[in-house]
């Protein structure tokens, strides 16, 4: 058997059976584009045959679009193999017991794979005797989102959370993508201002150079950890999206940006939307925030502040992008200490950050100091969010990254931070605002001087060929 041309099945210890035997239950509950179509196959080719297919009374629960994507790679002269052994086109299966029908639709909802797109979802639910409240539980916030203009959604999400409340938030994922569209539809371009901040070469001419501020995460922190109607202050406010949804959604608006067509890029869709009154926009140095602001007058503070020198936005000597590490953290300390006093008790931080590196490699331990500053400040770490970020450039870039074992980053990182007593979260925002945990950290640390990883790695690569 060629290798390219085999499918290994990697479960042990299941019931198989020939392909042509399973029965979908699904109708048409779940279609798939090309791309997903094209992704499940590749990744079929790669890693093999992984997950089984779930079953009930003899049909299928999940895996249909696996089993679409078998057919044709059979069609294509793939044998299915296990162990090294051809299988005649027998491949896993695992029986859930369900007590009835509409309890396995149930089911179909809870395990909707990543590659399947929901359509025709209210005929699914007539035909299963289901309504929103029988799935709600098991569904969360995964059906497909289906406004089509913010805020205008089906009634169930006016009043949901907008993504499950998880520790972890994918923005490559289709829902989150209709309605990042959607917002951007609505604002328009929010770039022209700033092309090429991240370089003029290939690279950089993606999003015209510039790396934007996702609307719906804005969106989010502002349901998630603010009242109705409150008062947000952004620092570092050159971002458009974090401005103009925060107005939109009837939050009033203040932030302090030293960059003046950034202001003026974000006053003209304010008056575009008209939401004008909602936004005000202060031309300064943000360490002159007490000149601007009172204390305890904000109902959330925001930032997605410099990453170091990570992008360039302007020449100006007092932009946080263009100076050294000591005295960006010095500065940066400040203005946390000075926004934590601008803020209302009981009350949110929320700090969009990702970790940075020195010229010799090495992380500048970015978020632990952002948590420890915070901390400093009176305020108490509350939830940690990771952002997962489209995987963009990152494959022309990371080969010569991993080289220094430098792993390819896209993700960033959501701290949130509590000013107040803990105990007064629910009191004040009715529903507590506590992030469920669905991850880990894997921290690495290198021994040694940085110089020498790839000469090392590439020794040991060699010796292992040997």
């Amino acid at each position: 058997m060629k290798a390219q041309k085999t499918i290994e099945i990697r479960t042990e210890g299941l019931p198989m059976k020939p392909i042509e035997e399973f029965v979908a239950l699904q109708g048409n509950f779940k279609v798939m584009d090309d791309r997903r179509e094209k992704s499940i196959t590749e990744n079929l080719i790669q890693n093999g045959f992984i997950s089984p297919i779930f079953m009930w009374e003899g049909q299928i629960l999940d895996g249909h679009q696996r089993i679409k994507a078998l057919k044709k790679l059979l069609e294509q002269g793939y044998i299915i193999s296990y162990k090294g052994q051809n299988v005649n086109n027998k491949i896993p299966y695992i029986i859930i017991n369900a007590k009835d029908r509409t309890e396995a639709a149930k089911f179909i909802l809870t395990y909707n794979s990543q590659y399947g797109q929901i359509v025709a979802l209210d005929e699914f639910l007539e035909e299963f005797k289901l309504n929103w409240d029988d799935i709600d539980s098991q569904l969360m916030l995964n059906t497909e989102y289906n406004a089509k203009q913010i805020g205008k959604g089906n009634n169930k999400l006016k009043n949901d959370w907008i993504m499950p409340p998880f520790s972890i938030l994918d923005t490559r994922q289709i829902y989150w993508q209709e309605r990042r569209k959607d917002w951007y539809e609505l604002i328009g371009n929010t770039s022209f201002t700033r092309e090429n901040a991240l370089g003029d070469d290939l690279m950089g001419s993606i999003n015209d150079g510039v790396s934007l501020f996702d609307p719906v995460l804005a969106e989010i922190i502002y349901h998630w950890f603010s009242p109705a109607k409150g008062c947000v202050l952004n620092l570092f406010a050159g971002d458009v999206e974090p401005n103009i949804v925060a107005a939109y959604r009837g939050h009033p608006l203040q932030g302090i940006e030293l960059r003046q067509d950034q202001i003026d890029h974000t006053n003209r869709i304010a008056v575009k939307l008209n939401i004008q009154n909602n936004v005000n926009l202060i031309c300064d140095d943000v360490l002159n925030l007490n000149k601007h602001v009172k204390d305890n007058s904000q109902d959330i503070l925001f930032s997605c502040p410099p990453f170091y020198n990570l992008e360039e936005y302007s020449i100006d000597k007092r932009d946080f992008a263009n100076k050294e590490e000591v005295d960006f953290d010095t500065l940066l300390q400040q203005v946390i200490n000075a926004g934590a006093q601008k803020l209302k008790n009981n009350r949110f931080a929320v700090f969009v950050v990702s970790e940075v590196r020195r010229p010799d490699g090495s992380y500048r331990g970015f978020i632990p100091k952002v948590i420890r500053w915070f901390e400093e400040a009176g305020l108490k770490y509350y939830n940690e969010i990771v952002l997962i970020n489209s995987i963009g450039t990152l494959p022309f870039r990371i080969n010569g990254m991993w080289q220094n074992r430098k792993v390819g980053k896209m993700h960033q990182n959501v701290l949130v931070f509590f000013k107040g007593k803990i105990k007064e979260v629910e009191k004040v925002f009715k529903e507590a605002r506590q992030v469920g945990s669905v991850h880990q950290k894997v921290l690495v640390f290198y021994k040694g001087e940085m110089d020498y990883i790839k000469k090392e790695f590439a020794r040991q690569e060699a010796l292992q060929v040997e």
